[in-house]
C-alpha cells in the first residue's frame, strides 16, 4: 500500500492505482464493520449503507431496471422502518 501513497504523493498516479486504493478501503471497511469499537462500526456500516444507496440512486437514473429492483428490495425494508412509506409503495406498485 505504501507504493500507492508514494506514487499519489508524487502526482503520478495511474487507474491502477487508485483501483487498487479503492479495493483496499473496502477491505478495511469490511473489516472495520466487525470492530469491537461500537462508533467505528457503525461508522462502517453507515459509509456501506450510503454507498448502497448512491449506487441505487444511479441505477434509477440509468433505468437500469435490473439493478432498480436490487436496489428495491435492499432498501424498501429500511425504507419501512423509517416511515418513508412511500418509496415502499412506489416498490410494491411494480
Amino acid at each position: 500500500m505504501s507504493e500507492h501513497i508514494n506514487s499519489f504523493e508524487n502526482d503520478d498516479v495511474s487507474s491502477d492505482d487508485i483501483a487498487c486504493m479503492a479495493k483496499e478501503f473496502q477491505v478495511w471497511l469490511r473489516k472495520q464493520k466487525k470492530c469491537d469499537d461500537k462508533w467505528i462500526s457503525t461508522c462502517a456500516n453507515f459509509v456501506e449503507m450510503a454507498h448502497d444507496f448512491l449506487e441505487f440512486v444511479n441505477a434509477y437514473r440509468l433505468r437500469d431496471a435490473i439493478a432498480i429492483e436490487i436496489g428495491y428490495r435492499q432498501h424498501a425494508p429500511r425504507a419501512q422502518e423509517l416511515g418513508q412509506n412511500k418509496y415502499v409503495e412506489i416498490w410494491m406498485r411494480q
